[in-house]
């Protein structure tokens, strides 16, 4: 996991950062991502689809939800997530086929009942129908590749505890302090997704690094998570 400060959302920040990547982008839908270079591919979230539907839905009195589109749209993407915990366990090649089969139906029926739909653009229904239908080509693309998942949750679960946490910090609301913290929240969501334990981790890098010679190129590269020694891994 790797996090890095920028002082606004400006879209050339997100294009310097993956300079000389290519491939698929997971992404919510911030439009920045949408001007990256075509051998990018960026990959729409169905989880902030299912949100904006969910948020429709309640903001309506109880016993007003029934037969309502919020609920309808709600129900179309929950389709969607049923199957692909029925997919999960398969290998990506066997996955595309059966998303092809079983999913492209479901999405296509989505957006027929969609483009039949109307709704005051500002209201709950009518922004989860217009984030639909904007975000529809980035949508499609996790049927491209079976190694593609529906949603970027796992990376929206990896930002939360960094937006949460600023609060509390000291010196956060500062340039420096944003890049220190993105710093250290690199290392520590890093070692969690290698399957280290957080606090056992970064004792041995703060024990470790006085005894390295930082005038050495490349001094920090045996304090990367991936390098830790066994006695970091979670029990």
């Amino acid at each position: 996991m790797l996090y890095e400060y920028q002082p606004n959302r400006k879209a050339e920040h997100a294009e310097k950062f993956l300079e000389g990547f290519s491939g698929y982008l997971h992404a919510d839908g911030y439009q920045g991502y949408h001007k990256l270079p075509e051998n990018i591919r960026v990959v729409g979230c169905w989880a902030h689809a299912r949100r904006k539907f969910d948020e429709a839905l309640n903001a309506l009195p109880t016993d007003k939800r029934e037969g309502t589109a919020a609920l309808t749209g709600l129900e179309y993407c929950n389709k969607l997530f049923a199957w692909e915990e029925r997919l999960k366990e398969l290998s990506p090649e066997v996955r595309t086929k059966q998303r092809l089969k079983e999913e492209k139906p479901i999405l296509d029926a989505l957006l027929a009942w969609a483009d039949s739909v109307s709704a005051v653009p500002k209201s709950a229904r009518g922004k989860a129908l217009h984030y639909l239908k904007e975000q529809w080509p980035y949508l499609l693309r996790y049927l491209e590749d079976g190694r593609l998942e529906l949603g970027n949750n796992r990376a929206e679960r990896s930002i939360k505890p960094f937006v949460i946490g600023r609060k509390n910090f000291l010196f956060a609301n500062t340039p420096l302090g944003a890049q220190a913290g993105a710093v250290i929240y690199s290392l520590i969501e890093t070692a969690k997704e290698t399957r280290l334990d957080p606090f056992r981790y970064l004792t041995w890098v703060l024990k470790t690094a006085p005894t390295l010679d930082q005038t050495v190129e490349g001094w920090a590269q045996p304090l990367l998570p991936a390098n830790a020694p066994e006695f970091c891994a979670t029990t």
